[in-house]
């Protein structure tokens, strides 16, 4: 207590001696007060990016602004205004074309930190990025931008990224909408159901031994997705967002299981007859198997023999060939009096032909009952013949001077098809086909369900089209559209 009391005796005696000071107050202020000195590029982020949006770019090196466990390098001055260009273009201007300049304003991080070199975290990992509260982004790597070789893998989305040139998508771009979105749903919450879509799958901690090829198996779009639910919203909606339409379906494809049976044999899709359903591409033609080279795959018989059959010779565009006389007219078939056989129906009735058909020609096909049939090319389709086709009008039948010829009723005589006389059957080698393979699209239909949600969310919650920003960032990510900026200098 007797300390106590002296304690505040000195206390009150240094008071008294400070009080009692009667020297003036000095009218230099201790606080600089001066506009700071900007450089070039210090002006064009202010004037870009800090005075429209209230964001920051740090680039001169700051060991208060970087992990002190780690030795990094600080970030070229040439190599931050590629980067901060690059930010502006293809990360910035997408969410103020679609959403618009306040949105961006309102919710954006408020500082980017540059680092020259990798940062690798306690597992000989490198840091992808760093985010801090909603706050700050620290992207590293900086000083490894190539002016000359931009690149975005709009390809293959399961390439490996330890190469050079750097992904801007994967290392920069995709970090960014990452924890953009952790703004948004931290300031306004999505639907609980979000979480149900993969509950009891979610691997917490141990997402760092799921790759990203079998996390699509699971339902999830990159390994690190699979960590928990608010992780794995973020993650889908940045890599929506940056894939292109290849490389999303690449996810959705290795999100596919296809079924086979206990000994490994793939089970196929079966038709009505029981036989394997054949693959075909977008003009409904058969798919083949082909090797590593892209070279059709041969059928062999038990013994290993190419198995051969026969079959009609055919153009490039698959229809078959017809007989012509030496002057090239085709040859058509005629009944035992000389008369000539038209193409009929499923009834019996003989087939029209559209005036559309004459401007074009007629392509042939013959079925494996040996029925013929007809198709015209018109408008970038073929239109098969013995379907109605109301919108064309029928060709009539003419004189040698292109009169019109007509009934005994005066109306005009239609002009119908006749069977051409198709060229003898060849030899040909049997290729294998691709097979529709049965799938178990349980995973596929999990990661669909859960982007469906965030659309949602962004939507009424933000009023944000994601397919709309998607759109924006694809246009911006090709090699031709990121070749068109000037990285080199200030200059827009």
């Amino acid at each position: 207590m007797k300390n106590f009391k002296i304690y505040i005796l000195l206390v009150g005696v240094l008071f008294t001696a400070f009080s009692c000071d009667k020297d003036d107050l000095d009218s230099q202020s201790i606080f600089d007060t001066d506009s700071p000195t900007r450089t070039e590029f210090d002006q064009w982020i202010y004037d870009s990016l800090t005075a429209p949006y209230n964001v920051t770019v740090d680039y001169l090196y700051n060991d208060k602004e970087t992990d002190l466990p780690y030795n990094v390098i600080p970030a070229t001055i040439e190599k931050s205004v590629a980067l901060a260009k690059l930010m502006k273009y293809v990360w910035m201007e997408p969410y103020i074309n679609v959403a618009g300049k306040d949105f961006l304003k309102q919710n954006c991080f408020r500082q980017f930190v540059f680092i020259g070199s990798p940062e690798y975290d306690g597992q000989n990992k490198i840091k992808l990025g760093q985010a801090e509260g909603g706050v700050k982004v620290t992207l590293f790597r900086v000083n490894e931008l190539n002016f000359n070789n931009l690149y975005i893998n709009n390809e293959d989305y399961y390439k490996s990224h330890s190469s050079l040139p750097l992904d801007l998508n994967y290392w920069y771009f995709h970090t960014m909408h990452h924890e953009f979105c952790h703004i948004l749903t931290q300031k306004k919450e999505y639907t609980t159901d979000f979480r149900l879509v993969s509950a009891g799958t979610y691997k917490g901690p141990g997402w760092i031994y799921e790759d990203d090829i079998t996390a699509a198996a699971d339902g999830f779009v990159t390994g690190y997705a699979s960590s928990e639910y608010n992780e794995d919203f973020a993650e889908t909606f940045a890599v929506y967002v940056t894939s292109s339409d290849k490389t999303w379906g690449q996810i959705l494809e290795k999100a596919t299981k296809h079924l086979v049976d206990t000994n490994g044999t793939p089970i196929y899709k079966l038709d009505k007859y029981g036989k394997p359903v054949v693959e075909t591409d977008e003009y409904g033609d058969p798919v083949y198997l082909t090797d590593e080279k892209g070279n059709r795959i041969p059928e062999t018989d038990r013994d290993g023999y190419a198995v051969y059959k026969y079959d009609y010779e055919r153009d490039a565009y698959g229809f078959v060939k017809v007989v012509t006389d030496a002057e090239g007219n085709t040859v058509y078939a005629t009944d035992e009096e000389g008369n000539p056989v038209y193409l009929t129906d499923s009834k019996g009735n003989k087939i029209p032909m559209y005036n559309e058909q004459l401007k074009y020609g007629t392509f042939y096909d013959v079925d494996d009952n040996g029925k013929v049939s007809a198709q015209f090319f018109f408008g970038n389709n073929f239109y098969d013949v013995t379907a109605k086709a109301k919108t064309f009008t029928y060709a009539v039948e003419t004189t040698a001077e292109g009169d019109t010829i007509r009934d005994a009723s005066g109306n005009p005589v239609i002009k119908y098809y006749k069977l051409p006389v198709i060229k003898d059957k060849t030899y040909l080698q049997v290729y294998k086909y691709k097979y529709v393979q049965m799938t178990d699209e349980t995973a596929k239909n999990k990661i669909l369900t859960k982007l469906g949600i965030i659309r949602e969310y962004l939507m009424n919650k933000w009023g944000v089209d994601i397919d709309k920003l998607r759109n924006e960032i694809q246009k911006r990510s090709t090699k031709e559209s990121l070749n068109s900026l000037n990285l080199k200098s200030l200059k827009e």
